[in-house]
C-alpha cells in the first residue's frame, strides 16, 4: 500500500468534497480516500501493484474536478485567481440582461429579431462563463452524489433551454415577439453562485492563512559554522548535524539543541506565550523562533518536514478537514434536503400548471425554488466554525490533531490529571534540608554540592541547582570519587569521607542513622525523595526533594470546577507523595496506578456515561489517552505526530485546557446556530420562491433575487463562524 497527497481543483462546498471522497471510494485498488475541502486536497491510500498516480488522477477527472498532482504539505492555498474575470463578465452580462429584460420593450417591438439575437448571445456568453459550476453539476449527478451544483444546473438548465425553445421557436418560426426570455435569471444565478463561492473560499481559508504564516517565518537564508568559518547558507543547503549561528534580530533556521552561548527567544508563534524564553546549552530551539538578546551556537536536529512547525502545520490543517458528529450531521441533511429541493420545486411548477398559470410563470417557480435553495449552508455551519476555532488555539498554544476535540471539551463532565509534569513541573528540586550533630550546613553542602557534580542522576542535579540559588560555590576538583548502582556516592574531598545517598548506603557502611528516623518518617509520609549525608561517619543532612506543583496549577483547576468539571488525579507515584500534591490543589486522586489502572479508571466512568477528558504526558499515559473522549498532552517536535492525544499543548501550559472548554462550547454552540439558520432560511426562502406565499405578501417568484438569497445565507454563515476566533 502506498500513500499520497494530491492537489484538487474546482471543489466549491462540503458537498463536493464528499461526493469526490465518496466516487474515489468506490474505485478499485483504492484502501481508502480522504478528501480534505479546506486545503483542497486528498490523501489516498491505494494499492500501487493494482493502481498508478495516473489511474488516480483520471478517477478524479471522471468525478468532475481537477488533480493539480502532488500536494507536499507546504500549505499552498489555491486563491483560484482565474475565476475572478469570469465572475465580473457574468456581473456584466446579468446587468445587461436585466437592463433589455426591464426596460428593453422599445427595442423588442422595433427591432423584435435584434432584440432575440442579442439576448441569446449574452445568454449562451453566461453559460459558458458559468461552464464550471454547471459542469460540476453534471458531474454530481452521475456520480449520484447530488449537492448546490446539481440545484443550479437544474434550475439555470431549465431557463437556458426554455429561453433557446423561445427564441427557436416563437421569435423565428412563429414571429411571436410577445414572449419573455429568461436569460437573466440564468445569468444571475450563476453570477451570485460562482460570487459567493468566492467569497466562501476566502471565507474558509482565513485561519489556515494564519497557519501558512508559520511557515514564513523560518528565514530562507542561516549562518553555518564550517571548518572554524562562518557561512551563510540557504536554508535548503542546511543538514542534519550542521552546527547554526543565530544571533539578536534573527529567527531559527531549524530544530536543535543549544550547543554554546545563552540567548532570550520569541516562541510565542507556537506556544502562545509573550514572554521570550531563556536558552543556554542543552536548550531546545524551534525554528521561526526570534533570538531577542544574546547570542547561540546550535546543532540541527530537524529539517523541513520533519520540523516542530511544519507538524503543527501538517497536523492543524488535517484537523481543519475533519468533520465532527455534528458536522456529519450537517452533510447528511445537505444532501437529503436536495432531494427535497428537487421535489418541491416539481411539486411547486405542477401545481401553478394545473391552477391554469402560462408556463413562462411556472417554469419561474420551478427555478426560483432551485435557485433559492442552499445546500451549502448546511455543508458550511460546521467546517467554517470548526476551522476557525482551530486557528484561534493553534495560535494560542493548543494543536488540535482531530477535529472532534473541539466538539466534544466542551461536553466534559470529567477531568482525568496525571501528575509528574502535567501538575507538577515533572522536575525534583531540594524542598528541605535538615543539619545534624551541629554541623555547618552551608560548608557540608558545599562539599555534597562539589561531589554531585560528578553524577549525572537527576536528583544530584537538583542538589547542585540548590546550591547554585543559595550562592554556594562549589570546588573544582574532588580527590576521589565512586558511584554505587542503586545506593548513592561515596568520594573524599579536602581530607574528608563522604558517603551521599540513601539508607541502603548507610546499611552497608555500618552507619548508625537512627539520627534521621523522625525526619525520614514524617518527609516519606509527604512523598519526598531523601539524600542522606554522612561526613567521616557521623550523620551530617538530610536533603528531601520533590516535584513542585506549577505555579498556575490551582488557579486552572478552581477555574475547571467552576464550569461544573470534576477533577481526578490519577498517578502512579506513591500514596505520599500524591497525597500531598492533591491536598495542596484540592482535588481527589489515585496513587500507584499502572497505565492500565488509568484506563480501567476511565472505562468506568464511561460506563455511567460520563464525558472524559484525560490530560498526561503522552507516552506512558497513551491507553488513557486512547480511551478518553479527549485525549490531551504535552509535547514537541516529532512527538506531536507520534503520540496518541487529540490535542496538544505545545507550551505545556494547563492553563490552556479551560480556554479549549470555553471556545469548545462557543463553537459548538456557533455551529447549532449555523445549521439553525440554515433551516430557517430554506424554510422562508423556498415559501417565497414556490409562489405558495403569492397572496398573501404578494411577491411574484424571480429566480435572481433567489439566487441573491442564496449567497446572502452563506455569508450569513460565514460572518456567524468568524465570531469563534473572536
Amino acid at each position: 500500500m502506498k500513500t499520497i497527497v494530491i492537489k484538487i481543483g474546482g471543489m466549491t462546498c462540503p458537498a463536493c468534497s464528499g461526493g469526490l471522497e465518496k466516487s474515489l471510494n468506490r474505485r478499485d485498488g483504492i484502501a481508502k480516500a480522504s478528501v480534505n475541502l479546506m486545503l483542497n486536497n486528498a490523501t489516498i491510500t491505494y494499492d500501487d501493484t493494482k493502481i498508478s498516480l495516473s489511474d488516480i488522477e483520471v478517477f478524479v477527472e471522471k468525478a468532475g474536478f481537477r488533480s493539480l498532482g502532488i500536494d507536499d504539505y507546504q500549505l499552498q492555498i489555491n486563491k483560484e485567481k482565474s475565476q475572478r474575470p469570469k465572475i465580473v463578465a457574468l456581473g456584466v452580462i446579468s446587468v445587461a440582461l436585466l437592463c433589455l429584460s426591464l426596460f428593453g420593450d422599445g427595442i423588442k417591438s422595433s427591432m423584435p429579431i435584434f432584440y432575440a439575437i442579442i439576448s441569446t448571445l449574452l445568454g449562451i456568453l453566461a453559460v459558458y462563463c458559468g461552464r464550471d459550476i454547471l459542469r460540476l453539476g453534471f458531474y454530481s449527478i452521475k456520480n449520484r452524489v447530488p449537492d448546490m451544483t446539481t440545484l443550479v444546473l437544474l434550475g439555470t438548465g431549465t431557463a437556458f433551454v426554455y429561453s433557446l425553445w423561445i427564441f427557436f421557436y416563437n421569435f423565428l418560426l412563429i414571429k411571436n415577439y410577445n414572449s419573455m426570455f429568461m436569460y437573466e435569471s440564468v445569468a444571475m444565478v450563476l453570477f451570485f453562485v460562482m460570487l459567493g463561492n468566492s467569497i466562501e473560499n476566502k471565507g474558509k481559508t482565513k485561519s489556515l492563512k494564519a497557519l501558512q504564516g508559520l511557515m514564513t517565518l523560518t528565514p530562507e537564508t542561516a549562518m553555518v559554522v564550517k571548518d572554524g568559518k562562518n557561512i551563510e547558507t540557504t536554508i535548503d543547503e542546511i543538514k542534519k548535524g550542521d552546527t547554526l549561528i543565530c544571533s539578536e534580530g534573527n529567527r531559527i533556521a531549524a530544530d536543535g539543541i543549544v550547543t554554546v552561548g545563552t540567548a532570550y527567544m520569541d516562541e510565542s508563534f507556537i506556544t502562545g506565550e509573550s514572554s521570550p524564553v531563556k536558552k543556554n546549552k542543552g536548550c531546545r530551539v524551534i525554528a521561526g523562533a526570534m533570538c531577542m538578546s544574546g547570542k547561540i551556537e546550535y546543532s540541527v536536529e530537524k529539517i523541513g518536514k520533519n520540523s516542530m512547525v511544519s507538524s503543527i502545520v501538517r497536523l492543524a490543517t488535517q484537523a481543519a478537514g475533519q468533520r465532527p458528529a455534528i458536522a456529519r450531521f450537517a452533510d447528511k441533511a445537505g444532501r437529503i434536503f436536495v432531494y427535497l429541493v428537487v421535489s418541491v420545486a416539481v411539486f411547486a411548477a405542477m401545481f401553478w400548471f394545473f391552477r391554469g398559470c402560462t408556463i413562462g410563470f411556472y417554469t419561474t417557480v420551478f427555478i426560483s425554488v432551485l435557485a433559492a435553495a442552499c445546500p451549502c449552508a448546511f455543508g458550511l455551519a460546521a467546517p467554517l466554525a470548526t476551522a476557525v476555532a482551530s486557528g484561534k488555539l493553534a495560535k494560542n498554544g493548543v494543536l488540535i490533531k482531530k477535529s472532534q476535540a473541539i466538539e466534544t471539551a466542551g461536553k466534559a463532565t470529567n477531568i482525568i490529571f496525571d501528575k509528574t509534569g502535567t501538575l507538577t513541573e515533572g522536575k525534583m528540586e531540594v524542598k528541605a534540608v535538615k543539619n545534624y550533630n551541629n554541623c555547618n550546613k552551608d560548608v557540608v553542602l558545599k562539599a555534597v554540592a562539589t561531589i554531585e557534580k560528578m553524577s549525572q542522576h537527576p536528583l544530584a542535579k537538583a542538589v547542585v541547582e540548590y546550591a547554585e540559588k543559595k550562592n554556594i560555590s562549589t570546588l573544582e576538583n574532588v580527590d576521589s570519587f565512586l558511584s554505587i548502582d542503586g545506593e548513592g556516592l561515596s568520594a573524599t574531598l579536602l581530607g574528608k569521607n563522604y558517603l551521599i545517598g540513601n539508607i541502603t548506603l548507610l546499611k552497608n557502611n555500618n552507619i548508625d542513622f537512627s539520627i534521621f528516623d523522625d525526619d525520614e518518617k514524617k518527609f516519606s509520609a509527604e512523598g519526598y525523595s531523601l539524600i542522606f549525608v554522612v561526613e567521616n561517619n557521623t550523620p551530617a543532612l538530610l536533603l528531601a526533594l520533590g516535584d513542585k506543583i506549577k505555579d498556575n496549577a490551582s488557579l486552572v483547576l478552581d477555574d475547571i470546577k467552576n464550569k461544573g468539571v470534576e477533577i481526578t488525579m490519577l498517578t502512579g507515584d506513591n500514596v505520599g507523595a500524591a497525597a500531598s500534591v492533591a491536598k495542596k490543589l484540592n482535588i481527589n486522586y489515585h496513587a500507584s496506578m499502572l497505565p492500565q489502572g488509568k484506563n480501567d479508571f476511565i472505562s468506568e466512568l464511561h460506563q455511567h456515561n460520563k464525558t472524559v477528558v484525560m490530560v498526561g504526558d503522552g507516552v506512558n499515559d497513551s491507553p488513557a489517552l486512547l480511551s478518553a473522549d479527549v485525549g490531551i498532552s504535552f509535547s514537541a517536535g516529532a512527538d506531536i505526530a507520534a503520540d496518541s492525544a487529540d490535542a496538544v499543548l505545545t507550551s505545556g501550559d494547563i492553563s490552556k485546557i479551560p480556554f479549549l472548554i470555553n471556545l469548545s462550547r462557543k463553537t459548538v454552540r456557533i455551529i447549532k446556530q449555523n445549521i439553525i439558520w440554515a433551516m430557517l432560511y430554506n424554510f422562508i426562502t423556498i415559501g417565497f420562491s414556490s409562489g405558495f406565499l403569492l397572496s398573501f405578501f404578494d411577491y411574484v417568484p424571480m429566480p435572481y433575487i433567489s439566487a441573491m438569497a442564496m449567497a446572502l445565507s452563506s455569508l450569513t454563515i460565514i460572518f456567524n463562524s468568524s465570531r469563534a476566533g473572536v
